[in-house]
């Protein structure tokens, strides 16, 4: 049993060590600060607001490979687009590694915008990225305005880190299911 223990143990503190990956993957949130819209036709954060996103990188190479943003709405297509235009944007910033990109990230802002049934979608980069990227989408004929900041927030965990701790969790579980059935046996006996 104490090996059992010791190995849930081990395996679920192993979850928690992020593996020295080449590439690796972060997450980005879109967090809204102003909005501005028509009160006839309701608040339109909760619909056309950047859901969140990930960005890959790769450490070796110091280069960022996607840039991925989750649509607010059906009709916008920010993709291969705005992925590219980050990767180019990255590329023309000159030497920029892993933190520094997190750092024009999180010193950076968004903003949607919609009326004339077009939507247009921008996000700039903090210092030293200085640029932005966007996109225009067929959009509703209201008028409205959101704005925020980015964040970073974090790196997603890979398909193994997964494994290990729920493996981890089920030794742990595993373990402390044994032990309460032998002193329940001891106490019966």
């Amino acid at each position: 049993m104490r090996k059992l223990s010791l190995l849930a143990a081990l395996a679920l503190g192993g979850a928690t060590v992020p593996a020295e990956a080449a590439v690796v993957q972060y997450g980005i949130a879109f967090d809204q600060t102003n909005v501005s819209f028509d009160s006839r036709e309701g608040d339109p954060s909760s619909f056309y607001r950047p859901r969140g996103g990930t960005f890959s990188f790769d450490t070796e190479a110091n280069q960022l490979l996607s840039f991925n943003v989750d649509a607010a709405t059906p009709t916008s297509t920010l993709q291969p687009s705005r992925n590219d235009q980050a990767i180019a944007l990255f590329a023309a910033a000159g030497p920029c590694d892993l933190a520094c990109f997190i750092g024009a990230v999180n010193g950076g802002v968004w903003s949607v915008s919609g009326g004339s049934s077009i939507e247009r979608t921008t996000i700039t980069f903090g210092s030293p990225l200085n640029g932005s990227v966007s996109n225009i989408n067929p959009g509703p004929q209201r008028f409205f305005s959101l704005s925020g900041v980015t964040r970073v927030t974090g790196p997603v965990p890979e398909p193994g880190t997964w494994l290990m701790m729920l493996l981890g969790f089920g030794a742990i579980g595993y373990s402390l299911r044994s032990s309460r059935g032998v002193k329940a046996r001891l106490a019966t006996a």
